[in-house]
């Protein structure tokens, strides 16, 4: 089910609401699975603290080797032009909540990767 996720927010091309949805639907799965947050993004950030303890054992890692490289695989696709289309805005807002998530439960390891 996730690779279908996955799969659905990767192609984007005529395909921008259910690729935004997906990657929404990513980023729920990684703030209830992901565990508690480690590091703070805030006015005044703070360096993680602590090693990540999801829920899951193991999706730390599987969010920063799946979902991570999904970020940026979308951003180098050049038919996503967040500049001139509006919906495409609307993803890179999504890719950016989603890539926040992460780091807030992984810290460390989303920065070394």
């Amino acid at each position: 089910m996730i690779t279908s996720v996955i799969s659905l927010g990767r192609t984007i091309e005529g395909n921008l609401g259910p690729s935004r949805l997906a990657i929404g639907v990513l980023t729920r799965m990684v703030g209830v699975w992901g565990g508690p947050d480690i590091a703070t993004i805030s006015a005044n950030p703070t360096a993680p603290t602590g090693s990540p303890n999801p829920t899951i054992p193991g999706f730390d890692r599987f969010m920063i080797e799946r979902f991570h490289p999904l970020c940026w695989e979308i951003l180098r696709d050049p038919q996503f032009k967040p500049v001139t289309d509006a919906q495409s805005k609307q993803v890179l807002t999504e890719i950016a909540a989603l890539e926040q998530v992460i780091y807030t439960k992984t810290g460390d390891m989303f920065i070394q990767n």
